[in-house]
């Protein structure tokens, strides 16, 4: 059962085993692109299964609010000790 409409192709194994012998810069690819998804879906399992919502939560957020040069995103003239400084202000006096 999926979610969303899909279409499947099923490729016989000595199909599969000619092209990849045929054209290994797609099979290589292929395997490359199989292996990076695994790796994801294993991190985010591994996530899921050890963390609590706050550990993941955090996570997610500091994913989403770095830049490049350590700043946030959607404003990038406050240094991130100028965000800290607010956070615990924050906290402090509510």
């Amino acid at each position: 059962m999926t979610l969303e409409p899909c279409r499947f192709f099923v490729i016989p194994r000595a199909t599969w085993r000619d092209c990849s012998t045929a054209i290994r810069r797609f099979a290589r690819h292929l395997i490359r692109m199989l292996i990076g998804k695994v790796r994801s879906l294993t991190q985010k399992v591994l996530d899921l299964a050890l963390k609590d919502v706050y550990g993941r939560f955090a996570k997610f957020h500091r994913r989403r609010t770095r830049s490049s040069k350590g700043h946030a995103p959607w404003c990038p003239s406050v240094s991130p000790s100028t965000i800290r400084r607010a956070h615990r202000r924050l906290a402090r006096d509510g």
